[in-house]
Formats: structure tokens, C-alpha cells, sequence
């Protein structure tokens, strides 16, 4: 008996037996539950009581967090979190992967030498530090465990990270092992850059300061609306994807590869002209009109084709599967983002939202959310005009160019 309830042999319509777990005796195990429930309340009581009785580490098992490396895919053994200082975090971490799959692997470029076996791994210098780990922990326990010698340019240095030893598959297991340490502590960063088309022209511009005036004058009675959370016009823009880039040479490779989704699709869907695109509409991000964070346009192409979204959806799966892009969705949302409250000045704001900090650990602050019931019903088709889009960049976050938009570190174009 729990909280009132004793429990049936079968949760769910699962067996016990099929979960590969001891069967708990009959007479402890039934659940009664009031026919006053209602189905969803009595979905909810029997996923309540799987996790009770048997702990959440049940779906850690059978959904384990997967890793891609070299096409393959690995799993990653769940354990238990804790809270440890930044500098001890490459250990424990290592704690959580030693087990991964030792086999060979035909991805890894090995040579044999007079010594034995030999390679190399490309990595930014700024991930150099959670290869040798506090002390230089994680990387003697690699030495040992693999039986190989792993060699790493000093902090601040470019080049490559060695691995030698006297057995392929040693230096193979060191390379598997050191890729899912670089993948996760990547992950960890903050985003850098991102690909995006500029929404600056003149006309959007001006529809764009016409709709916040509007805005302010019409609504800024209601809770959270001031002229403080509106996007800055010069940098409007659309997002296809965020980036991590910590090297000159990641953003050179990130600049090889859209240019090389022009070359296999872009200029086939574009026809090699700009897409003429219309931006008119408005709509918000979460479920609630009354407590809003972001606020955005919508943008589509103007002849009713699905041309842009295929473009976009493209380019994000090219970049996925190179893992430049880390894949959280697999459909692009077109999004001009207009009002959004990370842009309030307020540091008492109410609500929370992240911030990185230079080792890419989260700050957690108040977010003031906004009332946009209002906006939505006297705004809902507002029209902010037509552009051609005839440019992808690589923007980088935190910086302008002369033009006041975000700094761009290359891009392709259309025409």
C-alpha cells in the first residue's frame, strides 16, 4: 500500500515479467482505482506509480542517450548526476562513458608504424582542457584503460591531438572515447554563429517601426508591453540553424559546406534568382497569449510555393548529418522573431531565461513575460512587406557590421 493505493500485477497493460524485473509477490502488488477517475487521471496514477515502484532509471535504460561518431552510433551509459565544481567535471564525466563500444571501426584513419599504431584527431584548442582533466585525470585514465600515450598541444595551441600504441584496437577505443568527450563538451558551449537570411530591406524596416508604434500606442497598458522588448529592425532576420564554432578552421569548413548545398540543391530550388517572399502575420511561441516571451513574424514565399521551407529543411539536414548542427528538430520553423523579452532592460523581470557564461555553464535570471492577447487580436495580419532573399549567412552572435546587422563570416548567394 502507497499513499492509500495498494497495486496490480500489471501496470499499464505491461507485465511486470516483460520489464526483465523480479515479480514482486501478488498480494503486494494490486492498484485500486476510484471509478470516479477519469481515463487520464488513471493513465497518470499508473505512470505515476512505474516510476515509484520502479524509478525512472527504467526509460534510462530503454531510452538510452544515443551518440552519433563517425556514422555509428553508441550508447551512453546513464548514471547517476551530481553537482561538481567546473574543473572536476572531464572526470566524472568519464566515469559515465568508460563503457562504451570497444569494437573496430573502418571511420578512423589508423597507420601503422615501427612503433606501432598511430592517430590523429582535429579538435579547437578550446576542448583541449576536458581531454586532459583536472590534474590531468582523464587523460591517464584513457592512457591506461586503452594501453596507448595520447598527446596534446599545450593551452593556446592549435594542432592535433596523437594517439599511439602498440594495438589497433587500442588506439581505436582511445579515438571513440576522446570524439564522445569533444562531442559532449561541445554541446556544453554556447552557440557562437548561426545560418540565417537578413530581413534589413528598407521597406520591412519602416513596416517594422510603423507596427511598434502602433503597438505602443495601442497596448502598452497591458502587463509586460514596452518599447524595450522589440527586435532591433536592423537585425531582423531568419534562422535556419545554431552553430558552435570555436575555430578559424570550423568557420572555414562551415563556409565549404553551404557552399557546397548551393552546388547540390540550392540553385536547383532557387533557380539561381532570389525568392520573393512576403512577411505579414504575426504569432507567439508558447501556449499562453497572456504570458508571452516571443513574438514573431511569419514569412512565406509569395507565389504560394513550398520553395523556402524545402530550401531551409535541407540545408538543416545537411549540416545535421555533418554534426556541425546538433539535431534538436527535423523541419526548420520560419520565424522572424519582432518582440521578445530577452530583450527587456528589466534585471527584476519575473520568469527565468539562460545565459552562458564564458565556459558555457547556465546563469538562470528573470524573464518578464508580456500580455499579447491584445496584439494578437488588433495585429494578427499585420503586413510588414516583400523582400527577396538572395543571401544565406553565417552570422556571428554578438556583433554588428557597419550596417548595424549581426557580423557575417561568409555566406552564398542566390544570383
Amino acid at each position: 500500500m502507497i499513499q492509500g493505493f495498494t497495486f496490480p500485477l500489471d501496470i499499464a497493460g505491461l507485465p511486470l515479467s516483460s520489464l526483465s524485473l523480479p515479480r514482486p509477490p501478488r498480494s503486494r502488488v494490486k492498484l485500486v482505482i476510484p471509478s470516479s477517475f477519469s481515463l487520464v487521471a488513471r493513465c497518470r496514477v499508473r505512470k505515476d506509480f512505474v516510476r515509484v515502484l520502479f524509478g525512472e532509471s527504467i526509460m534510462e535504460v530503454l531510452r538510452p542517450q544515443l551518440v552519433r561518431i563517425g556514422g555509428r552510433i553508441y550508447r551512453k551509459n546513464p548514471i547517476q548526476e551530481q553537482t561538481y565544481q567546473h574543473e572536476e567535471e572531464d572526470e566524472d564525466f568519464y566515469q559515465g562513458f568508460a563503457e562504451c563500444a570497444e569494437e573496430s571501426c573502418d571511420a578512423y584513419e589508423v597507420v601503422q608504424t615501427q612503433q606501432g599504431f598511430r592517430c590523429t584527431v582535429k579538435a579547437p584548442s578550446l576542448l583541449y582542457k576536458h581531454i586532459v582533466g583536472k590534474r590531468g585525470d582523464t587523460r591517464k585514465k584513457l592512457e591506461v584503460e586503452t594501453k596507448t600515450s595520447i598527446s596534446i598541444p599545450k593551452p593556446g595551441q592549435e594542432g592535433e591531438i596523437v594517439i599511439t600504441g602498440q594495438h589497433r584496437s587500442g588506439v581505436i577505443s582511445a579515438r571513440t572515447r576522446i570524439d564522445v568527450l569533444l562531442l559532449t563538451f561541445r554541446r556544453k558551449q554556447p552557440f557562437t554563429h548561426f545560418l540565417a537570411f537578413f530581413l534589413n530591406e528598407v521597406e520591412v524596416q519602416e513596416r517594422f517601426l510603423k507596427f511598434q508604434e502602433e503597438v505602443l500606442e495601442k497596448c502598452s497598458m497591458d502587463h509586460g508591453v514596452d518599447s524595450t522588448i522589440f527586435q532591433n529592425p536592423k537585425k531582423l532576420h531568419l534562422t535556419i540553424g545554431m552553430l558552435v564554432l570555436l575555430s578559424e578552421q570550423e568557420i572555414q569548413q562551415t563556409c565549404e559546406m553551404l557552399q557546397q548545398c548551393k552546388e547540390d540543391f540550392i540553385d536547383d530550388i532557387s533557380g539561381g534568382k532570389p525568392l520573393e517572399v512576403e512577411m505579414a502575420g504575426i504569432e507567439y511561441m508558447n501556449d499562453d497569449p497572456g504570458m508571452v516571451d516571443v513574438l514573431y513574424a511569419k514569412v512565406h514565399m509569395k507565389d504560394g510555393s513550398n520553395r523556402l521551407q524545402e530550401l531551409v529543411d535541407r540545408v538543416l539536414e545537411r549540416f545535421q548529418a555533418s554534426g556541425l548542427i546538433v539535431k534538436e528538430w527535423n523541419s526548420v520553423k520560419l520565424h522572424a522573431t519582432v518582440m521578445n523579452t530577452l530583450f527587456r532592460k528589466d534585471p527584476n523581470a519575473e520568469g527565468r531565461y539562460n545565459l552562458y557564461t564564458a565556459d558555457g555553464k547556465y546563469i538562470f535570471k528573470e524573464r518578464e513575460s508580456f500580455d499579447g492577447r491584445n496584439i494578437l487580436k488588433l495585429f494578427e495580419n499585420f503586413y510588414f512587406g516583400t523582400l527577396k532573399l538572395n543571401s544565406i549567412h553565417i552570422s556571428q552572435r554578438f556583433t554588428v557590421d557597419s550596417f548595424g546587422n549581426y557580423a557575417s563570416c561568409g555566406q552564398i548567394d542566390f544570383s
